[in-house]
């Protein structure tokens, strides 16, 4: 993808979760994992393709200290009261500045093999309704009510 192709791609990073679902003190995002916040180990993921020119991270402003060191190219806007709105401010923000394309990808999930990053960006810039990964579930699920256990 070059320039000459007039697209212009940024990914959008929703990172404003406080980690209620998780029951932790601090959001997921920011837990370590091999002395990095999981936050960096996804955002490395996500500049792993140089199509992306721009990383929009969208946080909570009371959580921004808890990262103190943004990568060049990442951009912090503030986040919404859910992922939905966190999503919109960071496409908001990457469409003020001219971005044609953005990849969205939650800053909790930091296992994104570039041979996949790299697919959803050909087949997303590619086709008018762009694209999303997706895996087949491998594992039954299956629901019980509390009164019929018994």
């Amino acid at each position: 993808m070059s320039s000459s192709s007039g697209i212009k791609l940024a990914a959008v990073v929703p990172a404003a979760g406080t980690g209620s679902r998780m029951q932790s003190e601090q959001p997921k995002q920011f837990i370590e994992i091999q002395s990095q916040p999981i936050l960096s180990h996804t955002l490395a993921a996500i500049q792993r393709a140089p199509q992306v020119q721009r990383v929009f991270v969208a946080v909570n402003p009371t959580a921004i200290n808890l990262y103190p060191h943004w990568p060049e190219a990442v951009e912090t806007v503030s986040g919404g009261e859910s992922r939905a709105e966190s999503v919109l401010m960071g496409l908001k923000e990457a469409a003020r500045q001219g971005f044609s394309h953005a990849l969205v990808h939650d800053a909790a999930r930091p296992c994104l093999p570039l041979s996949v990053l790299l697919d959803v960006i050909e087949q997303g810039t590619l086709q008018d309704q762009g694209a999303i990964v997706a895996l087949p579930v491998r594992d039954t699920l299956k629901r019980a009510q509390a009164d019929s256990l018994a």
